[in-house]
């Protein structure tokens, strides 16, 4: 089974209905059985507050909630410490490349790498990671 990670810039095509959203459907094959799906609380919470700043509707938040309980959740807590060193070492490998990404990129990233998971994304915040420490498919 493959595992993926969804960056918060995938789920926001899927939520807005975007055109783009139908090539990330195809490309990825997204909800088969054989995809296992993952997404950080932080991708959660900045699409929770990117709903209120814009005011979302009805029927974006239901379509939200769709794409979110189609997937697992993966939390930070303070005892799982293979997360919090895979924060530190990207964080670490990032900057020695004269590269400072957000926190919440960083959160992500490490979450990636902790479940062995490929990252969706279209963001390329994170394309100094790959392929060396992170598996990463941008769309």
């Amino acid at each position: 089974m493959k595992h993926i990670v969804l960056d918060t810039s995938i789920l926001l095509h899927l939520i807005r209905e975007s055109n783009f959203s139908v090539i990330i459907l195809q490309h990825l094959d997204l909800y088969s059985d054989a995809i296992l799906r993952t997404v950080p609380v932080v991708v959660y919470a900045e699409l929770l507050s990117l709903a209120k700043r814009h005011n979302w509707g009805e029927r974006k938040m239901i379509n939200m909630e769709k794409r979110i309980k189609s997937c697992l959740e993966y939390n930070i807590t303070y005892s799982d410490t293979e997360l919090l060193n895979a924060y530190v070492k990207i964080d670490n490998i990032s900057r020695e490349t004269g590269i400072t990404m957000s926190k919440n990129d960083l959160w992500i990233a490490a979450t990636a790498v902790v479940l062995d998971a490929e990252l969706i994304t279209t963001d390329k915040d994170f394309a100094h990671l790959a392929p060396l420490y992170l598996d990463l498919e941008p769309v």
